[in-house]
């Protein structure tokens, strides 16, 4: 119990933070330049700029569109690049009855796609942006033509249990020993 109230803790911390310090540094972020769509009863805050295929950038934790305003103009010579806020952070809604898990979120992010009518986009994730558009290509392979992971985090799922006989657990074992691929650290 302690550890959840100290998780707490640090949480309204980092937020106040954030709030307080980093926000403040930022003069444009108070200033929406972007549009919202309503998906799925949750106001989504958006930013397009450029002409072509379509490049939808999705932002990583404690993140938002203002993340990537450094690298827009270059990235939209050539695409029509969308930035979103994922909900909870940057100017979308915030609001504690939504689904904030990755599953959630990719499945807004497809019907961002489906809604503004674009066709085979380019999905670019950054960090937990990144395990967002890992679950948006497994879940909607058909709206994605490629798929740019960067820093991402990794795809969330249960880890399978070892068998429990002792013949199985030894397969288990020469597979997980001898059949993985490793590779050193740089």
């Amino acid at each position: 119990m302690s550890a959840v109230v100290c998780l707490l803790v640090i949480y309204i911390i980092t937020a106040k933070i954030y709030d307080s310090v980093i926000l403040k540094k930022v003069p444009y972020i108070d200033e929406p330049i972007g549009q919202y769509v309503n998906i799925d009863g949750a106001k989504i805050y958006y930013e397009s700029h450029g002409e072509g295929q379509p490049l939808l950038i999705i932002h990583g934790f404690l993140g938002s569109t203002d993340n990537f305003k450094k690298i827009v103009p270059e990235i939209s010579e050539e695409n029509k690049v969308y930035l979103i806020d994922n909900i909870g952070f940057g100017h979308s809604d915030k609001n504690p009855q939504l689904d904030y898990s990755k599953k959630s979120m990719a499945q807004l992010a497809a019907d961002f796609i489906l809604k503004m009518k674009l066709d085979k986009a380019i999905i670019m994730g950054h960090s937990m942006g990144g395990e967002i558009a890992l679950n948006l290509a497994l879940d909607h392979p058909d709206l994605i033509k490629k798929l740019i992971l960067v820093d991402s985090a990794g795809y969330s799922q249960s880890v399978p249990q070892a068998p429990r006989s002792k013949f199985a657990r030894s397969i288990y074992k020469f597979a997980i020993n001898n059949l993985m691929i490793t590779y050193p650290s740089t």
